[in-house]
C-alpha cells in the first residue's frame, strides 16, 4: 500500500502553482477551523461551506477533466476522481471530522457520560450518511449539534432512517 501512495505521490508534479494553492487553502482552512473552535457560529458556517465543497467534488473533477490544459501540465483528473478525492475532498472530509470530533469534546464535558456516549453515535451515523454526500445528512449533522435528551435523540434516529431509506431508493 506504502508503494502505491509513493507511486501516486511521485506522479504528481507538486511545484504546479494550482497544486500549491490548493494545498495552501487546506492549511488556511485548518488554521481558521483551529482559531475559530470555540466560536460555535463560525465552526456551523465554515462545517456547511466545507460540506458543501464536498459535495461539488464531483462536478470539479468533470469540468477539471475537461479543462485540464489551461491551468496544469498534466491531466490528473480520471473518471473515478481518485485525485480529486485524495487531494481536495479528502482534506476537506478531515477538517468537518475535526470539526465534529472538537463539537463532541465540548459536549462530553457539559454532558454527562451517557449523553456523550449517543451523540458519538449520532454523529458517526451522519457521518456515515454524508460520506455518502446525501445534503439531507450533512444538514441534520449540525441540528443534531446541542441534543439534550433521549426523546430528541429517538425522534431524530427515526428521521434518519426515513433519509437513509428515501436515498436508496432513489
Amino acid at each position: 500500500m506504502l508503494e502505491h501512495w509513493y507511486a501516486f505521490s511521485a506522479a504528481i508534479d507538486w511545484t504546479e502553482n494550482w497544486i500549491r494553492i490548493l494545498i495552501a487553502f487546506h492549511v488556511l482552512t485548518i488554521t481558521i477551523v483551529f482559531i475559530t473552535k470555540n466560536n460555535s457560529d463560525i465552526q456551523s458556517i465554515l462545517f456547511l461551506l466545507l460540506c458543501g465543497l464536498v459535495m461539488m467534488a464531483e462536478r470539479l473533477n468533470t469540468y477539471c477533466a475537461v479543462n485540464w490544459q489551461q491551468f496544469s501540465k498534466q491531466n490528473y483528473f480520471d473518471e473515478h476522481g481518485l485525485f480529486a478525492s485524495l487531494l481536495y475532498a479528502g482534506p476537506l472530509l478531515l477538517i468537518c471530522l475535526f470539526q465534529l470530533v472538537s463539537k463532541a469534546s465540548i459536549s462530553c464535558c457539559k454532558l454527562k457520560c451517557t449523553r456523550f456516549i449517543y451523540v458519538i453515535f449520532i454523529y458517526l451515523e451522519i457521518y456515515l450518511l454524508s460520506c455518502n454526500i446525501h445534503m439531507f445528512g450533512i444538514i441534520i449533522m449540525f441540528s443534531l449539534c446541542n441534543i439534550h435528551n433521549t426523546n430528541q435523540y429517538s425522534q431524530h434516529l427515526s428521521h434518519l432512517q426515513i433519509i437513509n431509506d428515501n436515498n436508496q431508493t432513489s
